[in-house]
Protein backbone atom coordinates (compact mmCIF):
# COMPACT_ATOMS: atom_id res chain seq x y z
CA UNK A 1 0.00 0.00 0.00
CA UNK A 2 1.30 3.44 -0.92
CA UNK A 3 0.91 4.90 2.56
CA UNK A 4 2.73 6.44 5.50
CA UNK A 5 5.51 3.83 5.43
CA UNK A 6 6.36 4.87 1.87
CA UNK A 7 6.50 8.48 3.00
CA UNK A 8 8.96 7.54 5.73
CA UNK A 9 11.13 5.72 3.18
CA UNK A 10 11.06 8.66 0.77
CA UNK A 11 12.07 11.07 3.54
CA UNK A 12 14.81 8.73 4.76
CA UNK A 13 16.26 8.37 1.27
CA UNK A 14 16.18 12.11 0.82
CA UNK A 15 18.07 12.65 4.08
CA UNK A 16 20.70 10.01 3.29
CA UNK A 17 21.20 11.14 -0.33
CA UNK A 18 21.50 14.77 0.67
CA UNK A 19 24.04 13.75 3.30
CA UNK A 20 26.14 12.29 0.46
CA UNK A 21 25.98 15.66 -1.27
CA UNK A 22 27.07 17.49 1.88
CA UNK A 23 29.94 15.04 2.46
CA UNK A 24 31.22 15.24 -1.12
CA UNK A 25 31.02 19.05 -1.00
CA UNK A 26 33.06 18.98 2.18
CA UNK A 27 35.54 16.62 0.51
CA UNK A 28 35.94 19.05 -2.40
CA UNK A 29 36.50 22.00 -0.07
CA UNK A 30 39.04 20.04 1.97
CA UNK A 31 41.06 19.25 -1.18
CA UNK A 32 40.92 22.68 -2.80
CA UNK A 33 44.74 22.90 -2.62
CA UNK A 34 45.59 19.21 -3.17
CA UNK A 35 47.78 18.74 -6.30
CA UNK A 36 46.06 16.57 -8.90
CA UNK A 37 42.69 16.54 -7.13
CA UNK A 38 39.62 16.45 -9.35
CA UNK A 39 36.33 17.98 -8.28
CA UNK A 40 33.68 15.36 -7.52
CA UNK A 41 29.94 15.58 -7.95
CA UNK A 42 27.01 13.45 -6.79
CA UNK A 43 24.63 12.19 -9.44
CA UNK A 44 21.15 11.74 -7.93
CA UNK A 45 18.56 9.45 -9.50
CA UNK A 46 14.95 8.83 -8.69
CA UNK A 47 14.21 5.35 -7.37
CA UNK A 48 11.76 3.04 -9.22
CA UNK A 49 8.10 4.07 -8.83
CA UNK A 50 5.62 2.03 -6.80
CA UNK A 51 2.12 0.94 -7.80
CA UNK A 52 -0.49 3.10 -6.08
CA UNK A 53 -3.90 1.88 -7.16
CA UNK A 54 -4.29 2.71 -10.82
CA UNK A 55 -1.14 4.82 -10.83
CA UNK A 56 2.60 4.61 -10.35
CA UNK A 57 3.95 7.02 -7.75
CA UNK A 58 7.50 8.03 -6.94
CA UNK A 59 9.49 6.30 -4.21
CA UNK A 60 12.17 8.92 -3.60
CA UNK A 61 15.81 9.49 -4.53
CA UNK A 62 19.09 7.61 -4.41
CA UNK A 63 22.74 8.27 -5.24
CA UNK A 64 23.47 7.04 -8.76
CA UNK A 65 27.17 7.83 -8.90
CA UNK A 66 29.94 10.01 -7.50
CA UNK A 67 31.77 11.32 -10.55
CA UNK A 68 35.11 12.96 -11.17
CA UNK A 69 34.53 16.06 -13.30
CA UNK A 70 37.40 15.44 -15.69
CA UNK A 71 38.02 15.61 -19.45
CA UNK A 72 40.33 12.84 -20.67
CA UNK A 73 41.30 14.78 -23.79
CA UNK A 74 42.93 17.49 -21.67
CA UNK A 75 44.84 14.84 -19.71
CA UNK A 76 46.29 13.44 -22.94
CA UNK A 77 47.25 16.90 -24.18
CA UNK A 78 48.78 17.75 -20.83
CA UNK A 79 50.94 14.63 -20.87
CA UNK A 80 52.28 15.56 -24.32
CA UNK A 81 53.02 19.13 -23.31
CA UNK A 82 54.66 18.04 -20.05
CA UNK A 83 57.01 15.84 -22.11
CA UNK A 84 57.95 18.80 -24.30
CA UNK A 85 58.26 21.17 -21.34
CA UNK A 86 60.41 18.71 -19.39
CA UNK A 87 62.74 18.36 -22.37
CA UNK A 88 63.19 22.05 -23.12
CA UNK A 89 63.21 23.16 -19.49
CA UNK A 90 66.12 20.83 -18.81
CA UNK A 91 67.83 21.78 -22.07
CA UNK A 92 67.66 25.46 -21.11
CA UNK A 93 69.32 24.72 -17.77
CA UNK A 94 72.10 22.74 -19.45
CA UNK A 95 72.80 25.34 -22.13
CA UNK A 96 72.77 28.07 -19.52
CA UNK A 97 75.53 26.17 -17.70
CA UNK A 98 77.46 25.72 -20.96
CA UNK A 99 77.22 29.46 -21.65
CA UNK A 100 78.52 30.15 -18.15
CA UNK A 101 81.46 27.81 -18.71
CA UNK A 102 82.52 29.53 -21.96
CA UNK A 103 81.83 32.93 -20.40
CA UNK A 104 81.53 34.80 -23.69
CA UNK A 105 81.65 37.65 -24.37
CA UNK A 106 83.77 38.78 -21.45
CA UNK A 107 87.16 40.22 -20.59
CA UNK A 108 88.28 36.90 -19.12
CA UNK A 109 87.04 34.46 -21.77
CA UNK A 110 89.07 32.49 -24.32
CA UNK A 111 88.17 34.91 -27.11
CA UNK A 112 89.76 37.83 -25.28
CA UNK A 113 92.70 35.64 -24.26
CA UNK A 114 93.38 34.79 -27.93
CA UNK A 115 93.10 38.46 -28.86
CA UNK A 116 95.59 39.37 -26.14
CA UNK A 117 97.87 36.56 -27.35
CA UNK A 118 97.93 37.88 -30.93
CA UNK A 119 98.38 41.44 -29.63
CA UNK A 120 101.35 40.31 -27.54
CA UNK A 121 103.01 38.85 -30.63
CA UNK A 122 102.26 42.05 -32.51
CA UNK A 123 103.89 44.09 -29.74
CA UNK A 124 106.88 41.75 -29.83
CA UNK A 125 107.20 42.27 -33.59
CA UNK A 126 107.41 46.00 -32.90
CA UNK A 127 110.11 45.41 -30.25
CA UNK A 128 111.83 42.17 -31.33
CA UNK A 129 114.69 42.50 -28.85
CA UNK A 130 112.51 43.37 -25.83
CA UNK A 131 112.68 40.86 -22.98
CA UNK A 132 109.51 42.28 -21.41
CA UNK A 133 107.65 41.83 -24.71
CA UNK A 134 108.73 38.18 -24.79
CA UNK A 135 107.58 37.73 -21.20
CA UNK A 136 104.23 39.27 -22.15
CA UNK A 137 103.87 36.72 -24.97
CA UNK A 138 104.62 33.89 -22.55
CA UNK A 139 102.11 35.19 -19.98
CA UNK A 140 99.40 35.73 -22.58
CA UNK A 141 99.98 32.18 -23.81
CA UNK A 142 99.54 30.90 -20.25
CA UNK A 143 96.20 32.70 -20.06
CA UNK A 144 95.10 31.03 -23.31
CA UNK A 145 96.24 27.64 -21.98
CA UNK A 146 94.44 28.22 -18.68
CA UNK A 147 91.22 29.03 -20.54
CA UNK A 148 91.49 25.88 -22.64
CA UNK A 149 92.09 23.76 -19.54
CA UNK A 150 89.29 25.41 -17.58
CA UNK A 151 86.64 25.12 -20.29
CA UNK A 152 87.54 21.50 -21.06
CA UNK A 153 87.55 20.50 -17.39
CA UNK A 154 84.24 22.20 -16.65
CA UNK A 155 82.55 20.68 -19.71
CA UNK A 156 83.70 17.23 -18.63
CA UNK A 157 82.49 17.90 -15.07
CA UNK A 158 79.13 19.01 -16.46
CA UNK A 159 78.93 15.85 -18.54
CA UNK A 160 79.60 13.72 -15.44
CA UNK A 161 77.03 15.71 -13.47
CA UNK A 162 74.42 15.11 -16.18
CA UNK A 163 75.20 11.40 -16.11
CA UNK A 164 74.59 11.39 -12.33
CA UNK A 165 71.31 13.25 -12.91
CA UNK A 166 70.27 10.56 -15.38
CA UNK A 167 70.90 7.85 -12.79
CA UNK A 168 68.91 9.76 -10.15
CA UNK A 169 66.07 10.28 -12.63
CA UNK A 170 65.95 6.53 -13.29
CA UNK A 171 65.57 5.97 -9.53
CA UNK A 172 62.67 8.44 -9.43
CA UNK A 173 61.00 6.78 -12.43
CA UNK A 174 61.21 3.39 -10.71
CA UNK A 175 59.58 4.84 -7.62
CA UNK A 176 56.74 6.29 -9.68
CA UNK A 177 56.18 3.06 -11.61
CA UNK A 178 55.92 1.11 -8.35
CA UNK A 179 53.30 3.57 -7.15
CA UNK A 180 51.33 3.28 -10.40
CA UNK A 181 51.34 -0.53 -10.18
CA UNK A 182 50.22 -0.37 -6.54
CA UNK A 183 47.45 2.07 -7.38
CA UNK A 184 46.35 -0.16 -10.26
CA UNK A 185 45.82 -3.04 -7.84
CA UNK A 186 43.97 -0.87 -5.33
CA UNK A 187 41.74 0.64 -8.02
CA UNK A 188 40.84 -2.76 -9.48
CA UNK A 189 39.98 -4.11 -6.02
CA UNK A 190 37.97 -1.01 -5.10
CA UNK A 191 36.02 -0.91 -8.38
CA UNK A 192 35.14 -4.58 -8.58
CA UNK A 193 31.63 -3.68 -7.36
CA UNK A 194 31.18 -1.08 -10.11
CA UNK A 195 31.93 2.08 -8.09
CA UNK A 196 34.74 4.46 -9.07
CA UNK A 197 37.80 4.88 -6.85
CA UNK A 198 37.99 8.59 -7.63
CA UNK A 199 40.73 9.65 -5.24
CA UNK A 200 42.97 6.74 -6.19
CA UNK A 201 42.48 7.61 -9.86
CA UNK A 202 43.42 11.23 -9.13
CA UNK A 203 46.64 10.10 -7.51
CA UNK A 204 47.48 7.78 -10.40
CA UNK A 205 46.82 10.47 -13.02
CA UNK A 206 48.98 12.92 -11.08
CA UNK A 207 51.91 10.47 -10.96
CA UNK A 208 51.59 9.75 -14.69
CA UNK A 209 51.90 13.48 -15.35
CA UNK A 210 55.04 13.64 -13.24
CA UNK A 211 56.46 10.74 -15.24
CA UNK A 212 55.66 12.55 -18.50
CA UNK A 213 58.21 15.22 -17.61
CA UNK A 214 60.95 12.57 -17.77
CA UNK A 215 60.14 10.90 -21.09
CA UNK A 216 57.58 9.95 -23.71
CA UNK A 217 54.77 8.40 -21.66
CA UNK A 218 51.61 6.77 -22.94
CA UNK A 219 48.82 5.03 -21.03
CA UNK A 220 46.06 2.61 -21.98
CA UNK A 221 43.23 1.75 -19.60
CA UNK A 222 41.57 -1.67 -19.64
CA UNK A 223 38.06 -2.68 -18.61
CA UNK A 224 39.13 -3.38 -15.03
CA UNK A 225 40.23 0.23 -14.47
CA UNK A 226 43.96 -0.59 -14.48
CA UNK A 227 46.33 1.09 -16.94
CA UNK A 228 49.25 -0.12 -19.00
CA UNK A 229 52.06 2.43 -18.74
CA UNK A 230 54.36 2.81 -21.73
CA UNK A 231 57.65 4.64 -21.20
CA UNK A 232 59.78 5.13 -24.26
CA UNK A 233 59.47 1.91 -26.24
CA UNK A 234 58.82 -0.33 -23.21
CA UNK A 235 55.77 -1.27 -21.15
CA UNK A 236 56.74 -0.57 -17.56
CA UNK A 237 53.40 -1.25 -15.83
CA UNK A 238 50.69 -3.79 -16.57
CA UNK A 239 47.98 -3.86 -13.91
CA UNK A 240 49.79 -4.64 -10.65
CA UNK A 241 53.03 -5.76 -12.30
CA UNK A 242 55.90 -3.44 -13.17
CA UNK A 243 59.40 -3.47 -14.59
CA UNK A 244 62.20 -1.33 -13.24
CA UNK A 245 64.71 0.65 -15.27
CA UNK A 246 68.41 0.32 -14.65
CA UNK A 247 71.61 1.99 -15.80
CA UNK A 248 74.28 0.06 -17.63
CA UNK A 249 77.79 1.55 -17.50
CA UNK A 250 79.57 1.91 -20.83
CA UNK A 251 82.93 3.44 -21.75
CA UNK A 252 83.22 5.73 -24.75
CA UNK A 253 86.32 7.80 -25.52
CA UNK A 254 87.52 7.17 -21.99
CA UNK A 255 84.33 8.53 -20.46
CA UNK A 256 82.09 6.41 -18.21
CA UNK A 257 78.40 6.90 -18.91
CA UNK A 258 75.14 5.12 -18.20
CA UNK A 259 72.76 3.63 -20.73
CA UNK A 260 69.15 3.28 -19.60
CA UNK A 261 67.94 -0.30 -19.89
CA UNK A 262 65.22 -2.53 -18.49
CA UNK A 263 66.50 -4.26 -15.39
CA UNK A 264 65.16 -7.63 -16.49
CA UNK A 265 66.75 -7.58 -19.96
CA UNK A 266 69.48 -5.61 -21.67
CA UNK A 267 67.08 -3.52 -23.72
CA UNK A 268 67.79 0.11 -24.59
CA UNK A 269 64.76 2.35 -24.35
CA UNK A 270 63.87 4.65 -27.21
CA UNK A 271 63.38 7.90 -25.29
CA UNK A 272 62.39 10.71 -27.63
CA UNK A 273 60.93 13.33 -25.25
CA UNK A 274 61.22 14.66 -21.72
CA UNK A 275 64.12 15.69 -19.52
CA UNK A 276 65.89 12.36 -20.06
CA UNK A 277 66.02 13.11 -23.78
CA UNK A 278 67.68 16.50 -23.26
CA UNK A 279 70.10 15.10 -20.69
CA UNK A 280 71.15 12.22 -22.92
CA UNK A 281 71.50 14.49 -25.96
CA UNK A 282 73.67 16.91 -23.98
CA UNK A 283 75.81 14.17 -22.45
CA UNK A 284 76.24 12.05 -25.59
CA UNK A 285 76.12 14.58 -28.44
CA UNK A 286 76.18 18.29 -27.66
CA UNK A 287 78.90 18.48 -25.01
CA UNK A 288 81.20 15.95 -26.80
CA UNK A 289 80.78 18.04 -29.95
CA UNK A 290 81.90 21.20 -28.14
CA UNK A 291 84.82 19.33 -26.56
CA UNK A 292 85.85 18.03 -29.96
CA UNK A 293 85.75 21.50 -31.50
CA UNK A 294 87.69 22.90 -28.57
CA UNK A 295 90.31 20.18 -29.15
CA UNK A 296 90.42 21.04 -32.87
CA UNK A 297 91.03 24.67 -32.02
CA UNK A 298 93.79 23.81 -29.55
CA UNK A 299 95.44 21.38 -31.96
CA UNK A 300 95.43 23.87 -34.82
CA UNK A 301 96.73 26.66 -32.60
CA UNK A 302 99.63 24.44 -31.51
CA UNK A 303 100.37 23.32 -35.08
CA UNK A 304 100.20 26.77 -36.67
CA UNK A 305 102.24 28.57 -34.03
CA UNK A 306 104.82 25.77 -33.75
CA UNK A 307 105.26 25.58 -37.52
CA UNK A 308 106.27 29.23 -37.69
CA UNK A 309 108.12 29.34 -34.38
CA UNK A 310 110.28 26.27 -35.06
CA UNK A 311 111.27 27.65 -38.46
CA UNK A 312 113.03 30.68 -36.98
CA UNK A 313 116.18 31.23 -34.94
CA UNK A 314 116.91 32.58 -31.50
CA UNK A 315 119.56 35.25 -31.09
CA UNK A 316 122.10 32.56 -30.21
CA UNK A 317 121.38 30.68 -33.43
CA UNK A 318 119.18 27.89 -32.08
CA UNK A 319 116.36 26.69 -34.33
CA UNK A 320 113.62 24.01 -34.25
CA UNK A 321 112.15 25.21 -30.95
CA UNK A 322 108.44 24.61 -30.49
CA UNK A 323 106.48 27.32 -28.73
CA UNK A 324 103.78 24.92 -27.50
CA UNK A 325 104.47 21.37 -26.37
CA UNK A 326 104.10 19.06 -29.33
CA UNK A 327 102.47 16.47 -27.07
CA UNK A 328 99.67 18.81 -25.99
CA UNK A 329 97.25 18.81 -28.88
CA UNK A 330 93.95 18.80 -26.96
CA UNK A 331 92.19 21.46 -24.90
CA UNK A 332 93.07 19.72 -21.63
CA UNK A 333 96.70 18.94 -22.54
CA UNK A 334 97.85 22.08 -24.38
CA UNK A 335 100.89 23.65 -22.76
CA UNK A 336 104.12 25.52 -23.40
CA UNK A 337 107.21 23.64 -24.51
CA UNK A 338 109.94 23.04 -21.96
CA UNK A 339 112.22 25.55 -23.72
CA UNK A 340 109.68 28.35 -23.38
CA UNK A 341 108.75 27.34 -19.83
CA UNK A 342 112.40 27.43 -18.84
CA UNK A 343 113.29 30.77 -20.43
CA UNK A 344 111.18 33.32 -22.27
CA UNK A 345 114.33 34.33 -24.17
CA UNK A 346 113.87 31.13 -26.18
CA UNK A 347 110.84 32.70 -27.86
CA UNK A 348 111.74 33.01 -31.54
CA UNK A 349 111.28 36.37 -33.23
CA UNK A 350 113.69 36.26 -36.15
CA UNK A 351 113.70 34.26 -39.35
CA UNK A 352 117.48 34.15 -39.48
CA UNK A 353 118.56 35.00 -35.93
CA UNK A 354 119.71 38.50 -36.73
CA UNK A 355 118.94 41.22 -34.23
CA UNK A 356 116.04 43.44 -35.13
CA UNK A 357 114.45 40.89 -37.48
CA UNK A 358 110.77 40.42 -36.59
CA UNK A 359 109.65 38.13 -39.42
CA UNK A 360 108.53 35.17 -37.27
CA UNK A 361 106.83 37.28 -34.60
CA UNK A 362 104.95 39.22 -37.26
CA UNK A 363 103.89 36.03 -39.04
CA UNK A 364 102.56 34.55 -35.79
CA UNK A 365 100.71 37.78 -34.99
CA UNK A 366 99.08 37.62 -38.40
CA UNK A 367 97.81 34.09 -37.70
CA UNK A 368 94.75 35.74 -36.14
CA UNK A 369 93.47 36.40 -39.66
CA UNK A 370 94.80 33.28 -41.38
CA UNK A 371 92.10 30.82 -42.44
CA UNK A 372 93.59 27.65 -41.06
CA UNK A 373 90.37 26.03 -39.75
CA UNK A 374 87.58 24.11 -41.50
CA UNK A 375 89.66 23.33 -44.59
CA UNK A 376 90.83 26.90 -44.96
CA UNK A 377 87.46 28.60 -44.54
CA UNK A 378 87.83 30.08 -41.05
CA UNK A 379 90.44 31.66 -38.84
CA UNK A 380 91.18 30.40 -35.33
CA UNK A 381 89.15 33.20 -33.74
CA UNK A 382 86.43 32.89 -36.37
CA UNK A 383 86.13 29.15 -35.69
CA UNK A 384 85.88 29.76 -31.95
CA UNK A 385 83.31 32.51 -32.45
CA UNK A 386 81.21 30.12 -34.54
CA UNK A 387 81.26 27.65 -31.63
CA UNK A 388 80.08 30.41 -29.29
CA UNK A 389 77.41 31.37 -31.82
CA UNK A 390 76.17 27.75 -31.92
CA UNK A 391 75.94 27.64 -28.14
CA UNK A 392 74.06 30.93 -28.03
CA UNK A 393 71.68 29.78 -30.77
CA UNK A 394 70.96 26.50 -29.01
CA UNK A 395 70.48 28.29 -25.68
CA UNK A 396 68.01 30.74 -27.25
CA UNK A 397 66.13 27.91 -28.93
CA UNK A 398 65.85 26.04 -25.63
CA UNK A 399 64.67 29.18 -23.85
CA UNK A 400 62.10 30.02 -26.54
CA UNK A 401 60.78 26.46 -26.69
CA UNK A 402 60.56 26.28 -22.92
CA UNK A 403 58.57 29.54 -22.84
CA UNK A 404 56.22 28.32 -25.58
CA UNK A 405 55.50 25.03 -23.85
CA UNK A 406 55.14 26.74 -20.47
CA UNK A 407 52.39 28.87 -22.02
CA UNK A 408 50.73 25.76 -23.47
CA UNK A 409 50.90 23.92 -20.13
CA UNK A 410 49.47 26.96 -18.32
CA UNK A 411 46.65 27.27 -20.84
CA UNK A 412 45.79 23.59 -20.56
CA UNK A 413 45.95 23.76 -16.76
CA UNK A 414 43.64 26.79 -16.73
CA UNK A 415 41.17 24.97 -18.99
CA UNK A 416 41.36 21.89 -16.82
CA UNK A 417 40.91 23.89 -13.62
CA UNK A 418 37.84 25.55 -15.11
CA UNK A 419 36.37 22.06 -15.52
CA UNK A 420 37.98 19.95 -12.81
CA UNK A 421 39.17 22.46 -10.25
CA UNK A 422 37.37 23.19 -6.99
CA UNK A 423 35.60 26.55 -6.85
CA UNK A 424 34.92 27.53 -3.25
CA UNK A 425 32.09 29.85 -4.34
CA UNK A 426 30.40 27.03 -6.24
CA UNK A 427 30.91 24.58 -3.39
CA UNK A 428 29.41 27.03 -0.89
CA UNK A 429 26.38 27.47 -3.14
CA UNK A 430 26.03 23.68 -3.34
CA UNK A 431 26.38 23.41 0.43
CA UNK A 432 23.55 25.89 0.98
CA UNK A 433 21.35 23.98 -1.48
CA UNK A 434 22.07 20.68 0.25
CA UNK A 435 21.47 22.26 3.66
CA UNK A 436 18.03 23.45 2.57
CA UNK A 437 17.24 20.08 1.01
CA UNK A 438 18.37 18.28 4.15
CA UNK A 439 16.17 20.49 6.31
CA UNK A 440 13.19 19.94 4.03
CA UNK A 441 13.70 16.17 4.09
CA UNK A 442 13.91 16.25 7.88
CA UNK A 443 10.66 18.22 7.91
CA UNK A 444 9.02 15.50 5.82
CA UNK A 445 10.12 12.99 8.47
CA UNK A 446 8.44 15.13 11.15
CA UNK A 447 5.23 15.24 9.11
CA UNK A 448 5.29 11.50 8.55
CA UNK A 449 5.88 10.98 12.27
CA UNK A 450 2.83 13.13 13.09
CA UNK A 451 0.75 11.26 10.52
CA UNK A 452 1.77 7.90 11.99
CA UNK A 453 0.91 9.16 15.51
CA UNK A 454 -2.53 10.17 14.26
CA UNK A 455 -3.10 6.79 12.64
CA UNK A 456 -1.92 4.79 15.67
CA UNK A 457 -3.39 6.82 18.51
CA UNK A 458 -6.45 8.64 17.12
CA UNK A 459 -8.00 6.45 14.46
Amino acid sequence: MYGVNVGFEIAKRAVLSTQYGINITGHNVANVNTPGYTRQAVDFKSTPPLRAGMFYAGSGVDVGDIRRIRWAFLDTQMQKEKQELGQWENAEQIWSQVETIFNEPSDTGLSQALTDFWNAWSDLSDNPESSSAKTAVKESANVVISNFHGISSQLKDLRSSIDNDIQQTVTMINDYTRQVANLNSRIVNAEVSGAKANDLRDRRDYIVEQLAEFGNVRVREDDSGAIDLFFGSAVLVTRGDYLELDTETVVEDGFLSSNIVLSSVSYNLDISKGSLKSMMDARDTFIPDKLQKLDQLAAQLVESVNELHSSGYTTDGTTGIDFFSADGVTADSIGLSNEILTDAENIVVSEDGSGGDNTVALAIAELRNEKVMNDGTASLSGFYNSVISEIGSQAREASDMKTNHELMVNQLENRRQSISGVSLDEEMANLIAYENAYGAAAKVLDVMDSALDTIVNKL
